[in-house]
């Protein structure tokens, strides 16, 4: 099954996304070739479905390396997802698994999410440059 819906490749796509939205924004880091990535793939787009009240973004790892590398995302550690909420990074998830996507509990303390100035000192992504 080939992997549908929106996807970004760069820091300044990702950061347009972020910007112009208040919804959570879950981005998938996959690649076509892992076959821990194929496994998800189904329950990442039916996820989208389900939940309208969310933005869901795909980042292909041989087209998104930098964007991956400043969110400290690697082919060691996919399939990842990040999650972003009014421009701020909640957390990450390594090498999740169909079942640990289907379980994740996106309500995150506000003292737990991370500031825009966290998540760059955390990754060195600097979601305010234009």
């Amino acid at each position: 099954m080939e992997l549908t819906g929106t996807f970004v490749s760069t820091l300044a796509e990702l950061r347009e996304f972020l910007a112009h939205t208040d919804k959570l924004v879950i981005v998938y880091f996959y690649t076509e070739w892992s076959p821990a990535c194929r496994r998800i793939r189904f329950e990442f787009m039916q996820a989208e479905l389900r939940n309208p009240d969310a933005m869901y973004l795909a980042a292909n790892m041989d087209k998104a390396k930098a964007m991956a590398a400043k969110l400290d995302i690697n082919l060691d550690n996919i399939p990842a997802i990040v999650v972003f909420k009014n421009g701020r990074q909640l957390y990450t998830a390594t090498l999740i698994t169909a079942q640990e996507f289907n379980k994740m509990d996106y309500s995150v303390p506000e003292e737990e999410v991370l500031s825009v100035s966290d998540v760059t000192e955390v990754s060195n992504l600097d979601l305010q440059k234009t």
